[in-house]
């Protein structure tokens, strides 16, 4: 008995390779003109995908038809996959567009020019693959060294985060939902699953695709019966392994004596690809946590959109670092994504879409960190466009009236897209009633950080390594024994012999900081 010819075991396996390069494609050609903020001429490897059009030119027809030219072009598309170990994204996207171009060709001609049985056969193909890659993909964003990231066959589910991102909107706090933090696991049952409905669907209705006749379908059955119960089998061992990495992750989760020193930081992200549009998260992880922040605020974080990706970096900073995560708005609210990681837990946490009439929609978060008795409130916000008036105005009165009332311990970290001492700048520090961390500090333009009620105790600007186009800004805050009578520092100085030891910033990622101390 055969289950499976060969000829469907083959297309499904190309119509694999070739939905996995249309998803695979987009996100290379829209990562330029994002990076730059303007188009790049790149763009024009879209045209990738009208490749097909060609074949209305008669002697390219009469080409493309001959069978050594097919497997020619089944060969480039197959290669193209090879295409995350060029050595430049530019000829990443290069190799890409070939490979796309190519394996359109190719199923053309094959509709155009096969049998009803190959039709038959080639359809079949064609949506078993589809149901594979919605959600799975060939290429998981991992380790990226010296401009090359390197090719892996781990699973990338791609529906998946956006429904676990809705239902962690509803959640306060990392535990909540830690459990759907599992992504190989999940996606293997994800899988095991499409086998199983695959399985079903030849029974019912593609028979004699499978080379199954009336005098073996008893046999077929009591087979897939077998099959059916081997591949439950596997779920449930894949379900108590997710429990078994749950209980490891769990015991990463900040625990520890109260704190009352903690610092703070914000990066503009860009959905998780470096300045060569490389996949950057373990590159990211590091960076992270050699700064030793304790709340991070990532903006520009939403990647689990099809042209960015569809991955999901907050799930996998989260599980990496050891951190409490929240994630908000959810990204049906069309916001370019921002994402909180506590080393501490979070006791509550509201999302908000803040006012955006004209321009793109800006998200925000407030949340309480509960700093092992010790409470903050944090206000985190990405504002509009500079070229969008209203709508910065409109956003600064907002989070002003999010920081008014918020506790007396609050920290601010923003994107706000205007200047020192601008409209939206005096809108908060005055209305919002906090501080700069560093209002000397005159050549930064959207990063702040702004605090009350805190002791500040330094100031940092780090480099973003080539991970992002956008710098890291970092400070450092002690919470008060007393908070209704205390001390700020107010002297500013960056000779590290002034400052205390313990309050430096790590010199592995220093570029420059302030540290902070007493006139007194």
């Amino acid at each position: 008995m055969v289950f499976l010819s060969k000829e469907i075991l083959l297309e499904t396996l190309l119509g694999y390779v070739s939905w996995s390069l249309y998803h695979a494609l987009p996100p290379m050609i829209y990562y330029f003109p994002l990076q730059t903020l303007e188009l790049t001429g790149l763009e024009v490897f879209s045209l990738a995908f009208l490749s097909p059009m060609l074949l209305i030119i008669s002697p390219f027809w009469r080409l493309v038809n001959k069978k050594y030219i097919l497997a020619l072009l089944r060969l480039i598309m197959m290669g193209s996959i090879a295409s995350y170990q060029a050595p430049n994204a530019y000829l990443r996207l290069l190799i890409l567009a070939l490979g796309v171009a190519s394996s359109l060709v190719v199923q053309t001609v094959t509709w155009w020019t096969g049998n009803s049985v190959q039709r038959i056969q080639l359809l079949y193909s064609s949506i078993s693959s589809l149901k594979i890659v919605k959600r799975v993909q060939w290429f998981q964003p991992g380790p990226a060294h010296k401009g090359k990231a390197s090719l892996k066959m781990e699973l990338l589910y791609s529906d998946l985060p956006v429904l676990l991102k809705r239902f962690r909107s509803s959640s306060h706090s990392g535990p909540a939902y830690l459990f759907c933090n599992r992504r190989i696991v999940l996606t293997s049952v994800i899988m095991l699953l499409i086998i199983i409905d695959i399985l079903v669907s030849c029974r019912n209705d593609l028979h004699c695709l499978f080379g199954v006749n009336n005098n073996n379908k008893a046999l077929f059955k009591q087979s897939e019966q077998y099959i059916k119960l081997f591949l439950w089998l596997l779920v449930g061992i894949g379900l108590l392994g997710l429990g078994l990495r749950y209980k490891v992750y769990e015991r990463k989760l900040g625990h520890g004596p109260p704190r009352k020193d903690f610092s703070a930081l914000i990066w503009p992200f860009r959905f998780g690809y470096d300045n060569e549009g490389w996949p950057n998260l373990e590159r990211s992880a590091i960076l992270l946590n050699q700064t030793g922040a304790d709340f991070i605020t990532i903006v520009e974080s939403d990647a689990s959109k099809p042209f960015i990706g569809n991955n999901d970096p907050t799930m996998w900073l989260g599980e990496k670092l050891g951190f409490y995560t929240d994630f908000g708005p959810s990204t049906r609210d069309h916001t370019w994504g921002m994402m909180v990681l506590s080393r501490y837990p979070v006791v509550r946490s509201r999302h908000h879409l803040i006012p955006s009439p004209e321009g793109e929609i800006a998200p925000g978060i407030s949340m309480t960190v509960n700093f092992t008795g010790k409470l903050v409130d944090f206000v985190v916000a990405h504002f509009g466009n500079e070229e969008d008036d209203l709508d910065r105005k409109l956003q600064a009165i907002t989070v002003s009236h999010l920081l008014k009332t918020s506790s007396n311990q609050v920290v601010f970290l923003g994107y706000i897209t205007s200047a020192p001492g601008s409209r939206d700048y005096l809108q908060l520090i005055e209305n919002g009633n906090v501080q700069d961390i560093d209002s000397t500090d005159k050549d930064r333009w959207c990063s702040y950080i702004m605090y009350r009620g805190l002791i500040r105790l330094g100031y940092a600007r780090i480099s973003h390594g080539h991970l992002s186009d956008s710098e890291l800004q970092m400070a450092k805050f002690r919470i008060p024994d007393d908070t209704a009578n205390y001390v700020d520092n107010d002297k500013i100085t960056i000779d590290l012999s002034e400052v205390p030891k313990e309050t430096h910033f790590s010199a592995r990622v220093f570029q420059r900081h302030h540290g902070c101390g007493s006139e007194n």
